[in-house]
């Protein structure tokens, strides 16, 4: 499971969701039932597969930003008034969001189903229906 800072998960989501959007208004308003265009279509709803793709493996771990924490320890022997020891330690910290992750993988998927059957129906027109 990859985790997506929240730039990703919205370019992700936007390409995907868009494009399942443009396939129901197109099949609502215009049902394509014809050869011509069906190739156009099939091309212009791949990247909204691979985004489909990339959301199905994504994990419920949503970044939103990195902070990196410095602190600095010093130990004084107070008896001689000298320092004793200087340790310095990074934290790395995240803000981040967690997603209900078996749910939205089950969503994504059902919408890569579909958009791969339409695809795949509109390869089958291409290749059996005359013109």
């Amino acid at each position: 499971m990859a985790d997506y800072s929240i730039i990703e998960f919205i370019v992700y989501g936007g390409i995907a969701y868009l494009g399942v959007a443009l396939l129901m208004v197109s099949v609502l308003l215009n049902p394509p039932t014809s050869r011509s265009l069906a190739g156009a279509r099939s091309v212009f709803l791949s990247p909204s597969i691979i985004c489909m793709g990339l959301l199905i493996f994504a994990s419920g771990n949503i970044t939103m930003e990195y902070k990196d924490t410095t602190q600095t320890t010093l130990n004084y022997d107070e008896a001689l008034n000298t320092l004793v020891s200087n340790s310095t330690t990074t934290i790395s910290e995240t803000d981040k969001f967690i997603l209900v992750d078996p749910v939205w993988t089950y969503v994504h998927m059902g919408f890569f189903m579909i958009l791969i059957v339409y695809i795949f129906i509109q390869i089958l027109q291409i290749l059996l229906k005359p013109e």
